[in-house]
């Protein structure tokens, strides 16, 4: 079992649009991935109001039935078992305890454009890496959104560093702790990622999710990686 769970503080649009690319990009590598949606109070609608029209398992869960700990959460990923990867899409930068202890949790975070979300990325990063290292573990890693695809690792390092002085932010993520890339403009240009409450699975679209998917494997030193059907074993 493996978890990929999307945190913090910015915007609800940006973790959910992180985690249903990934999810989409999984499905799409011939994995079979899990999909929970954690929703932020009893009375909220779930984001895929069609779960049956998805490439992949879907499930919604309310914060009751999710755990305080995150008992629930965990209790669908181990019943998913080693049928492919969790994506987790949490309502918050609040992580589930026993999410936050898990060594095979791999916490993303989501950076969307403009500086207020830098800066709370940079504030983030900080808070979540220092409460996983009483677990030892430092497993956050910042996946950028909407932003120019010519850009590099580096580049967001230095933008994040930049902010984190400002910030006064303690702990500053590693170029390896970025994924490459990300979720770019280019690829939000390509189309809705819900048509009517369902995921848009055309074929460009579910391309470019597979890419990141990738990317996120990779970066995270995923094992699932290994099980991908469409890994290029070629060296290149």
């Amino acid at each position: 079992m493996e978890i990929f769970a999307l945190a913090g503080s910015g915007d609800q649009i940006a973790r959910t649009s992180v985690s249903l690319v990934l999810a989409l990009g999984l499905a799409r590598r011939g994995l079979k991935p899990l999909h929970i949606q954690v929703l932020d109070d009893e009375d909220a609608a779930p984001v895929l109001s069609r779960p049956e029209h998805a490439p992949f398992t879907s499930l919604a869960l309310a914060p009751g039935d999710a755990g305080p700990t995150g008992s629930g959460i965990l209790q669908r990923a181990l019943a998913h078992g080693d049928l492919g990867p969790v994506v987790v899409d949490l309502p918050g930068r609040d992580v589930p305890t026993r999410l936050l202890g898990h060594r095979h949790c791999n916490l993303l975070l989501p950076m969307a454009t403009h500086r207020p979300e830098l800066k709370r990325s940079a504030q983030d990063f900080a808070w979540l890496a220092a409460r996983r290292s009483p677990f030892g573990s430092r497993n956050v890693f910042v996946v950028p959104v909407g932003w120019p695809s010519v850009l590099r690792q580096a580049d967001y390092q230095r933008l994040l560093k930049r902010e984190a002085a400002r910030a006064a932010a303690a702990m500053l993520p590693a170029a390896r702790h970025i994924v490459p890339r990300g979720i770019s403009d280019v690829i939000l240009g390509l189309g809705p990622l819900l048509i009517d409450g369902a995921v848009n699975s055309e074929r460009q679209l579910a391309h470019e999710a597979a890419v990141i998917a990738q990317a996120v494997l990779r970066s995270t030193g995923s094992s699932w990686i290994e099980s991908d059907p469409t890994r290029d074993t070629s060296g290149s």
